[in-house]
């Protein structure tokens, strides 16, 4: 039996450390909204058909809040509760700089 999901979203965060007057910078509150793609596959060995499977392909949506904090310049953690994707979502968090330069 197995059970397998693939999921494709794009979040839109609005930053909010800035309106709560933070003064640490490691520390990153934001909310957001997520739209994105979902499939769900179902496949089994038992050849009764008993089995159906809840969940269906289709777009999905959601909102989050969560934090960042930043244990250095480039690396951190994070959390978001919410609905759409899941209740209760950790992660490490990086953060590259970059830019472009014409060389002439």
């Amino acid at each position: 039996m197995a059970l397998q999901f693939y999921l494709l979203r794009s979040p839109g965060l609005l930053p909010f450390g800035d309106l709560l007057n933070l003064t640490d910078d490691k520390l990153d509150p934001y909310a957001g909204i997520s739209l994105g793609v979902r499939t769900a596959s179902y496949s089994d060995n038992d050849s009764s058909g008993s089995f159906v499977s809840p969940y269906s392909s289709g777009v999905i949506t959601g909102v989050h809040a969560g934090a960042r904090y930043f244990l250095n310049n480039n690396f951190g953690g994070f959390a978001e509760v919410g609905y759409g994707v899941a209740a209760l979502r950790p992660g490490i968090t990086l953060k590259f700089r970059f830019s472009i330069s014409k060389y002439y």
